[in-house]
C-alpha cells in the first residue's frame, strides 16, 4: 500500500448536472471486469475518458491507475437554492488523476471539480481547481502536513519519531484531505477563473 494515494474528486455546480455527472461517470456494465481489484461501479476513468490498454496512462490520467480502487460517493447534497455536489474517495497509484480531470472539467463547464490527494510515498498533499479546462494547484507546505502527523501520533501518546501505526498514519491522510479540500473556499474559486473580458 506504500504506493498508494488517497484521492477525493467533488464535484459541484446545478443540481441538473451534477446528477448527469453521476450518471455518466458510472462504467457501463459491460465494462465491469469482475476479476480485477477495482472498485469501479461508482467512478469510471474510462467511461469518462476511454483509452486502449496498450496507451501509458500516466501521460493520460496523470496516474498508472486505469480505474480507481475502493471508491465510495457520497449522496447529493444541496448547496443553496439550485445547487449540489457530490464527493468521491477512492485510491490510485503513485497520484491523482489530474490530467483526467482537467479534460472532463472542459465536458463539464458549468461544473466545478477539486481534486485532493495525500501521496505518502512522495511526501505530498495537494489540490487541484478544475474549472472549463483550467486548473490551479495548491500544495499543502511541507511543516504543516509533518505537523498534523505528528499531532496525530501526540494525541494517542506516542512519538511519531520511534513509533509506527498504521491506523494513525490513515487517520492523518484523511485529515490532510480535508484541509487540502478547504482550501479553495468559494472566494479562492472565483479568484482562479480567468477574468472575462469587457464589451467594449
Amino acid at each position: 500500500m506504500a504506493d498508494m494515494c488517497l484521492c477525493a474528486l467533488v464535484v459541484e455546480g446545478s443540481a441538473v448536472e451534477v446528477r448527469e455527472f453521476v450518471k455518466v461517470a458510472q462504467p457501463l456494465r459491460r465494462l465491469s471486469q469482475p476479476e480485477d481489484s477495482y472498485d469501479c461501479s461508482l467512478l469510471s476513468f474510462r467511461r469518462l475518458d476511454p483509452r486502449p490498454d496498450e496507451e501509458d496512462l500516466t501521460d493520460i490520467y496523470g496516474t498508472p491507475s486505469p480505474e480507481p480502487e475502493d471508491c465510495t460517493r457520497t449522496r447529493l447534497k444541496r448547496v443553496g437554492a439550485t445547487r449540489a455536489r457530490v464527493e468521491y474517495r477512492f485510491l490510485t497509484k503513485w497520484s491523482g488523476p489530474y490530467v483526467l480531470f482537467r479534460r472532463v472539467s472542459k465536458q463539464f463547464p458549468r461544473l466545478e471539480f477539486l481534486l485532493g490527494a495525500v501521496a505518502p510515498a512522495v511526501d505530498e498533499t495537494n489540490c487541484w481547481y478544475f474549472h472549463q479546462g483550467r486548473g490551479r494547484n495548491w500544495k499543502m507546505p511541507d511543516h504543516r502536513r509533518e505537523g498534523i502527523r505528528t499531532e496525530a501520533y501526540r494525541a494517542e501518546g506516542l512519538d511519531i519519531e520511534e513509533d509506527d501505526d498504521l491506523g494513525i498514519d490513515v487517520e492523518a491522510d484523511h485529515t490532510m484531505m480535508i484541509e487540502a479540500l478547504a482550501h479553495w473556499t468559494p472566494a479562492r474559486r472565483r479568484a482562479a477563473r480567468p477574468s472575462r473580458k469587457r464589451a467594449n
